[in-house]
């Protein structure tokens, strides 16, 4: 499997609005899902939200 990120703290943020984004995705095997994922300033924030169902 392959990753990575883009880090855009402290240079970029966003409020309110619509993202948009092109981008490849690599082949992969059977069982395998691929992702693509947008993360705020406050993801290392832990609460319940798991706890209610949430992820």
């Amino acid at each position: 499997m392959r990753c990575g990120s883009i880090d855009s703290r402290g240079l970029y943020e966003v409020k309110y609005g619509c993202l948009e984004a092109k981008i490849k995705i690599a082949k992969t095997f059977k069982g395998n899902q691929t992702a693509f994922w947008l993360q705020g300033e406050n993801q290392r924030n832990v609460d319940n939200s798991a706890a209610v169902g949430a992820e």
